[in-house]
């Protein structure tokens, strides 16, 4: 890296930090309740020109009531096959559950019988 990169990029990071810098002293100003006089100076690095779309909503009340609902659910038609599709090809927990106990306790045999046969083979040879 040649000198005057490392130059631009080092007051890049300066001028990152002394914005970080401002931005933490508004914070520590508004929790002290002490009104914000200079407004935050966006950092170079952000790019503001981005054109925004046309058809973005600003206002909240131009949402369509279908969209507005909190809620995103399928149609009552849809609901009943959904159940009986989770139902039969769901997961079966409380077998998920107990196999996996069964390969834990497999798998821990396994272990001690291999540490106890390489016990048993150390003292034969010696």
């Amino acid at each position: 890296m040649s000198e005057s990169q490392r130059l631009k990029e080092l007051l890049k990071q300066k001028e990152l930090v002394e914005s970080h810098l401002d931005w933490l002293n508004s914070e520590i100003a508004h929790a002290q309740g002490i009104p914000d006089l200079k407004p935050i100076p966006k950092a170079k690095s952000q790019k503001s020109d981005v054109p925004l779309p046309q058809n973005r909503i600003t206002d909240l009340s131009q949402v369509p009531e279908e969209l507005s609902s909190s809620e995103a659910s399928p149609p009552k038609e849809q609901e009943h096959f959904i159940d009986e599709i989770y139902t039969e090809l769901g997961p079966n927990t409380k077998s998920a559950a107990n196999e996996t106990k069964r390969g834990c306790l497999i798998a821990f045999s396994v272990a001690v019988l291999a540490l106890g046969g390489l016990i048993a083979l150390i003292y034969y040879i010696y």
